[in-house]
């Protein structure tokens, strides 16, 4: 046979399928409460997360400073993803590389470094992150090339 199936293995497997579809929902809801609540005040770092989305992504696209426009925002769990694009071509990034004397992994190690201080400088974001949330930035040419996308999932505890 061409791999069909009949009604009496329906029916068979059906109860099965079922049993396995409840379990696995079961499942991904503690694997989603492992990640969204922190350890220990409980509290919904996914649903800050959406919430931060729904109240950003209305006034975006938004200008930066003169070479960035903050593209959009997404929630995913407990990371917030924002995509920026950089006033420069994939092109024009190369040759400001090397005039720089720059490498593709020097200048994402620098991204790295710079999301990271601005985030956990910035009040809101560092108690975000402390929270359990995470921040990835996607930074894009004017080309969509993508230049560097950097995770800040820590920030130092405040002093």
């Amino acid at each position: 046979m061409l791999g069909l199936v009949t009604n009496r293995q329906i029916h068979f497997f059906w109860p099965t399928v079922l049993a396995l579809s409840f379990l696995s929902v079961a499942r991904a809801n503690a694997e989603n409460d492992a990640i969204c609540l922190s350890k220990f005040t409980h509290f919904d770092i996914c649903k800050d997360a959406q919430n931060i989305q729904q109240h950003v992504a209305p006034l975006l696209p938004m200008k930066m400073n003169s070479e960035m426009t903050f593209l959009s925002i997404s929630a995913i769990g407990p990371r917030l993803g924002i995509s920026i694009n950089w006033k420069l071509s994939k092109p024009e990034l190369v040759e400001r590389l090397k005039l720089n004397n720059l490498t593709d992994q020097q200048l994402e190690v620098k991204m790295q470094e710079q999301s990271e201080s601005y985030v956990c400088n910035t009040q809101n974001l560092a108690a975000f992150v402390r929270l359990g949330g995470e921040i990835q930035y996607h930074y894009l040419t004017t080309d969509n090339t993508p230049i560097a996308s950097p995770i800040v999932s820590r920030c130092p505890t405040a002093n």
